[in-house]
Parts: structure tokens; sequence; C-alpha cells
């Protein structure tokens, strides 16, 4: 899997950081990207909610933050009712 995430592309793979390196060089400016062995240790996986806002504060604005990980080893609807705290905190502030 990878994405393009704020002008840093974001791999999840099992290929090393060369092998990444020289299939997606057309794409990729020097060291703009992340690699992650797997989902849960992606930064998508560790900031669930407003990812956007928490890679902007950690890398541009230098307001370090914690990880708030997605729990592992939850169904769907376990997860539907874990992100609702997010999103009725959101619904309240605005």
């Amino acid at each position: 899997m990878c994405c393009n995430f704020r002008g840093c592309w974001l791999f999840i793979t099992i290929q090393s950081d060369d092998e990444v390196s020289r299939n997606w060089e057309p794409f990729i400016h020097t060291h703009h990207y992340e690699l992650h062995p797997d989902f849960y240790s992606s930064w998508i996986a560790n900031h669930p909610r407003r990812t956007g806002e928490a890679y902007w504060n950690q890398y541009l604005e230098a307001k370090f933050i914690s990880d708030n990980p997605i729990p592992k080893n939850l169904g769907f609807p376990e997860l539907w009712k874990w992100y609702a705290q997010f999103r009725e905190a959101e619904q309240r502030h605005h």
C-alpha cells in the first residue's frame, strides 16, 4: 500500500528501503517517504483521526504530539464505536 500524504509518500510494504527507492524513483523526491512494515506502525494508524493536522503539527509546527493508535484486532463494528468518541467530541466543539 502507498499513498501521497502531504507531499510525503507513505509505504506499507515488506520491501527494503533500496527496493522502494528504486521502484518508485520517478515519483518520490530524495528522502520524502516513510516505510512501515505493517499498517499498525504507520502514521495513519497512530493518528487515525485528523491525521493531516497531526502531521502538520508534528513536522511543520514542531508541536510534538503523542500517538493515539487504533486498537488492534477489532472488527468493524468495534472500530466504528471507537471512532465515535472523536466524532462526538468534534460535534460538541463545532
